[in-house]
């Protein structure tokens, strides 16, 4: 699957959208008597244009490839997906097993540095990275995306408190994030 989205990401513009390859997508308006109910409101990263099914193939949050007609796919916006990759981030980095082995990679680290280096092999991988892959986007582009709507001053109050708890999950102590926010006047207030 990760192949399939890495070809995904090629240039151009497919279909009658216009969509690019990558492009995070939602289903809607699928019919709820056809069993679309289960499907309308899945986000998911456009693959290709299936010329026979006149349909765009979509790799599903569920893990699934399936083609969608046009009429019934609506790309997300950057902000969007950005909140949707961090509300995936906190739930999979919140559950049981992930918050298990990060406790023990503290446990197992001397430093903040060999903390980071066990990250990508022992967490990234197995539990973070899939839960970006249905929108496009890997850990590179979610770092870049959230440090800048929160230096630009576009992030809401509610995503730089969430992106501090999933900093603080995901660290060997006080996150730089919760640090560098605390010392930020509050809003109105004269510097």
């Amino acid at each position: 699957a990760a192949r399939r989205l890495e070809a995904a990401e090629a240039f151009g513009t497919i279909g009658p959208l216009d969509f690019s390859k990558g492009d995070c997508v939602f289903v809607t308006g699928l019919d709820p008597a056809a069993g679309g109910v289960a499907l309308n409101g899945l986000l998911g990263a456009v693959v290709a244009w299936d010329e026979e099914m006149e349909g765009y193939e979509v790799f599903l949050e569920s893990g699934q490839s399936m083609v969608f007609g046009p009429g019934y796919l609506k790309r997300l916006s950057d902000k969007a997906r950005l909140q949707a990759c961090q509300a995936r981030l906190l739930e999979a980095a919140d559950k049981p097993e992930p918050r298990k082995r990060i406790q023990r990679l503290r446990s197992l680290s001397a430093s903040p540095e060999a903390f980071s280096k066990l990250l990508p092999r022992h967490l990234w991988r197995p539990f973070l990275d899939p839960a970006l892959r249905p929108l496009g986007v890997d850990r590179e582009w979610y770092a870049e995306a959230a440090a800048a709507a929160i230096a630009s001053g576009e992030a809401s109050q509610g995503f730089e408190e969430e992106q501090v708890r999933l900093e603080e999950l995901l660290s060997f102590g006080r996150s730089a994030l919760a640090q560098q926010l605390q010392q930020r006047p509050p809003c109105g207030a004269f510097a």
